[in-house]
């Protein structure tokens, strides 16, 4: 009977940790999302305000704050799925 309940707690104490790295991992996975958005979107735009013309607003410069900011959206998706996978 003993022994079942350090199972029982070990058991638990496995949960614990492995709920702990995920959130670890998400969070790590959200503040590299942020720095997605920062370098593919706030820094493009202040860029442009600088010059005062959207004359320097190029395609190139659109395809590469699409793509960054896509990046971030998986990037967040994936950090939404290791939440989903915490333990009870």
């Amino acid at each position: 009977m003993f022994d079942a309940g350090l199972d029982d707690r070990q058991e638990r104490r496995l949960v614990l940790v492995q709920n702990e790295r995920l959130k670890l991992a998400a969070a790590s996975l959200d503040r590299l999302f942020t720095a997605y958005v920062v370098a593919g979107f706030i820094a493009p735009i202040t860029s442009l305000s600088s010059t005062g013309s959207l004359a320097s607003l190029t395609p190139k410069i659109g395809v590469s704050t699409m793509v960054w900011i896509l990046a971030a959206l998986i990037l967040h998706w994936i950090a939404r799925q290791l939440l989903g996978r915490l333990g009870i």
